[in-house]
């Protein structure tokens, strides 16, 4: 919200999607109160309602400090999104800095809005991140994918065991 108010209000718009009560009195109040922000509260994972956020979405801008995992950074980067995210922990196996996505420092409004620019000045960079991100995902962490690689090591145990 800060980043937003900051430096990146008179161009774009601000669609929050999260969970109830995760936000304070004060921050509801700037929420409510700020031209072009939008929020979404309690969309259930792969609703219609998510998927034609991210079908409208022209970027993910997570600043997580407390996810290690990021789902959404992987469905973003499955339907075509580019992400901003913190490097958490997991996060730094899904967001690959410059490559398939922009890493940021944690509570950093002003990092925030120079990935935005740097993302949104130059069409080739941002193509190229989307591209790279897509591929990413589905060499990755496809689920066909890799439950077969997992049900292969487990059959492999199983024989290992079977014959000793």
């Amino acid at each position: 919200m800060e980043a937003f108010e900051k430096g990146l209000s008179k161009s774009y718009q601000l669609h929050i999607v999260t969970q109830s009560g995760y936000f304070d009195e004060e921050t509801k109040w700037k929420i409510h109160n700020t031209p072009n922000v939008f929020t979404y509260i309690d969309f259930k994972l792969g609703s219609d309602e998510l998927h034609t956020l991210y079908q409208n979405a022209d970027v993910l801008i997570h600043p997580t400090n407390l996810d290690i995992s990021s789902w959404v950074a992987l469905e973003a980067m499955a339907s075509g999104v580019p992400v901003i995210i913190n490097p958490m922990a997991g996060i730094s196996d899904i967001v690959l800095d410059g490559i398939n996505g922009l890493s940021i420092p944690p509570k950093n409004p002003d990092a925030i809005i120079e990935a935005v620019h740097k993302l949104f000045g130059d069409d080739n960079f941002r193509q190229n991140i989307i591209t790279k991100a897509r591929r990413h995902v589905e060499q990755n962490f496809y689920v066909v994918k890799n439950t077969g690689i997992l049900m292969g090591w487990i059959n492999e145990l199983i024989d290992e065991k079977r014959h000793g």
